[in-house]
């Protein structure tokens, strides 16, 4: 199961770490800026290295192409899977169930995950342990054993998990907006999860088809932040990848349904504990580009001190939380969706009071605090910078996420170019106006919502209009 906002992944978190260690490698003492180069291994592999002077630990991020999202009949469960097997299976030379504690020994920690359309992994290791981490790392990619017994545990925990998901009326009320936005084919279940008796239909031979076509040593994006020249890095990108099949992936098209016309739905669930609503609204998706102005908008709107944190928290008194996020499981899909859990009596009032707050915010344009928001954005940037960790998750964020290599290289100069008329032309030319907006709600009065569409599972949100 695989959720995305702001490059999140939640499904496949399998941490090489166990579960007690709190925290990486330590950053680096320096305040030497790090220096971006695009360059080449001896292998061929093409990559980005970030040099910080001084840095004791070396991370590494990657991601792989994988098309499992693209074919309608596939088990979306199976990257999920594979992705635990992988690390907990064992490998050539390291027996399984025991990755957590090798990497502890080690002083590392790392992940593989499963977005929609791609598998990224996570590297933060010691340098001094650096070529054992790498050893252990390329056995798994190169040759897990991918056993019958670890398998099947696997795969009833990803079922039984999946099972209690789906019973969560925070996660049904998500489920339904997906499948109003994107229809309920392979891209929502592969973020909400199979159902069970699906992801038990699974094989053995499924994951180890699976495996061969993703892991190649022609990654899309690799990136090694750290204190190493160019021949110690390029050395680290042939070790991570030796062994795999030399194949470059294809461009994947991940096809979706249903669309983002404004729709008001209400799912009523008489389980539900309280009730739960969302304003929700198309965004550019990633092919046309990130641009930091939206963080900006959606933080004036719905963090703490935000119009319509106000207007439901603090005028209202109708909502216990809330909170932003995007999603954007594919390259032509993006939204936002804004949410609270709301009293059930006042839910249609806030409804009306979320509303009005939006479309007056939209009116007006002036999203408040643009140069502490700027300040904060440059001081987290350079508080990362000096780490390795760091320094290689915003790298890899700028290069694959929001596709602004300048925020690295120039940050000054990339935080120059916004303002408040450039955050203002975004809100009018690629946020949604107020009769854009879709509203769903979750509750267990099924009138709480007068005239909204009402549902009682989320595959039923793709009929409302």
């Amino acid at each position: 199961m695989t959720t995305a906002a702001s490059r999140f992944a939640l499904s496949c978190l399998l941490l090489f770490m166990s579960a007690g260690i709190a925290a990486g490698p330590a950053a680096s003492d320096t305040v030497n800026p790090p220096k971006l180069s695009r360059e080449t291994s001896p292998g061929g592999i093409a990559y980005l290295r970030i040099d910080i002077a001084g840095a004791a630990s070396v991370a590494i991020e990657v991601a792989w192409t994988d098309g499992t999202a693209a074919h309608p009949d596939a088990n979306q469960d199976i990257p999920t899977v594979g992705c635990r097997l992988i690390i907990a299976g064992g490998a050539e030379g390291y027996p399984a169930g025991a990755t957590g504690e090798q990497m502890n020994d080690l002083g590392a920690y790392g992940t593989l995950t499963e977005n929609t359309g791609e598998v990224t992994g996570w590297l933060a290791v010691p340098r001094g342990n650096l070529d054992k981490a790498v050893a252990l790392v390329n056995a798994h990619l190169r040759a897990p054993l991918l056993g019958t017994n670890w398998f099947n545990r696997i795969r009833a925990a990803v079922a039984a998990e999946n099972r209690e998901t789906h019973a969560q009326p925070a996660a049904q009320v998500h489920d339904a907006l997906r499948v109003a936005y994107f229809g309920a084919g392979p891209v929502r279940r592969a973020m909400i999860g199979e159902a069970p008796e699906t992801t038990m239909a699974m094989t053995l031979e499924d994951v180890i088809a699976w495996h061969g076509t993703v892991f190649t040593r022609n990654p899309t994006q690799v990136v090694v932040a750290g204190g190493l020249d160019s021949a110690e890095a390029g050395k680290v990108v042939d070790g991570l990848f030796a062994g795999l099949p030399d194949r470059n992936a294809a461009p994947i098209a991940i096809p979706t349904s249903g669309s983002q016309l404004p729709r008001r739905i209400l799912f009523h669930s008489p389980d539900a504990k309280t009730s739960r609503l969302i304003i929700a609204g198309p965004l550019p998706p990633l092919n046309a580009g990130l641009r930091p102005e939206d963080e900006i908008i959606l933080d004036a709107l719905a963090n703490k001190g935000g119009v319509l944190f106000t207007a439901a928290r603090t005028d209202l008194h109708a909502a216990y939380d809330l909170s932003w996020t995007e999603e954007f499981p594919t390259l032509d899909v993006r939204y936002f969706r804004i949410e609270a859990e709301i009293e059930t009596a006042k839910l249609a009032a806030a409804e009306t009071a979320l509303r009005q707050s939006y479309a007056q915010f939209y009116a007006q344009a002036s999203p408040l605090r643009l140069e502490e928001a700027k300040a904060r954005f440059l001081r987290d940037l350079r508080q990362k910078e000096s780490d390795p960790a760091g320094a290689a998750s915003q790298a890899f964020f700028a290069l694959t996420t929001l596709r602004q290599p300048t925020m690295l290289s120039d940050p000054d100069g990339f935080l120059a170019d916004i303002t408040q008329d450039s955050v203002a032309q975004r809100l009018h030319e690629d946020f949604p106006s107020p009769s854009q907006l879709t509203v769903i709600a979750i509750s267990p009065d099924a009138h709480a919502l007068p005239g909204a569409c009402v549902i009682t599972a989320p595959e039923q949100a793709v009929n409302c209009r």
